[in-house]
C-alpha cells in the first residue's frame, strides 16, 4: 500500500510509469494479472469519455478505495485516499504500458472465446440463403426440420471451420435443410438464447 501511495508524491512523470512497473512486476501473478485485465478495460472505458464522462480521474475516485486499502484501516488511511485514487488513475493511464504482454494475450483469448462460442457463419449463412431466393422465407413449414441429417451435419461442419455455405444451400438444399441445420446449431449452444 505505502509503495503505490508514494507514487503519487512523484514529481517527475516520467518516473512514475518505472515506480509502476517496478512494483507491480513484484505482484504475484494472480494480483498482476487481475490487476492488468481490470486496468485494461477501466482504459477502454475512460476511451470513451466523451459519452460517459470517466476520464481516468473519475475513474480512480470510484475505484481508488476499493483496489488501494492498508492492512489496517486508521485516520492516517482516509487522508492517503485522494493519493490512492490518484495513483489508481496512473495506473489506468499507464495501462496500455504497463502491461503490453497482457493486452496481446486478452485480446488472443477474447478473439478465441468468440470463435469457439459464438460462430457467426451457421447464422449467417442460412440468413443469407433465405434472404437470397424468391419467398423463401414464406416456405409453408419452413421451420420444420426435414432433409439428410448428413446434409445437415456436413454444412454446420463447414460453418464452423468458416467456410461460406449459402452456395451450397442453393445447390443442394432445401429452406427446411437450412432452418434444420439453424435449429440444430442454436440447440448445442451451452446457453439458451
Amino acid at each position: 500500500f505505502d509503495s503505490f501511495i508514494d507514487i503519487a508524491n512523484v514529481q517527475k512523470k516520467e518516473m512514475e510509469l518505472h515506480f509502476l512497473q517496478v512494483i507491480i512486476s513484484n505482484l504475484p501473478k494472480e494480483n498482476k494479472l487481475c490487476i492488468a485485465h481490470l486496468m485494461l478495460h477501466l482504459y477502454e472505458v475512460q476511451a470513451r469519455q466523451k459519452d460517459n464522462l470517466m476520464d481516468c480521474d473519475n475513474l480512480g475516485v470510484v475505484f481508488g478505495p476499493t483496489l488501494l486499502r492498508p492492512k489496517v484501516e486508521d485516520m492516517e488511511y482516509i487522508k492517503k485516499v485522494p493519493l490512492g485514487n490518484k495513483v489508481v488513475a496512473l495506473m489506468i493511464e499507464y495501462s496500455q504500458q504497463l502491461f503490453p504482454i497482457y493486452k496481446i494475450y486478452d485480446s488472443k483469448k477474447r478473439e478465441e472465446r468468440r470463435r469457439r462460442n459464438h460462430p457467426p457463419h451457421i447464422v449467417t449463412s442460412v440468413i443469407e440463403y433465405l434472404e437470397s431466393g424468391d419467398k423463401l422465407l414464406e416456405t409453408d413449414g419452413l421451420y420444420r426440420v426435414s432433409g439428410s441429417k448428413e446434409i445437415i451435419d456436413n454444412l454446420k461442419y463447414m460453418c464452423i471451420r468458416g467456410e461460406k455455405v449459402t452456395q451450397m444451400l442453393i445447390e443442394e438444399a432445401e429452406p427446411h435443410v437450412a432452418t434444420g441445420l439453424l435449429k440444430q446449431y442454436l440447440r448445442e449452444l451451452p446457453e439458451p438464447l
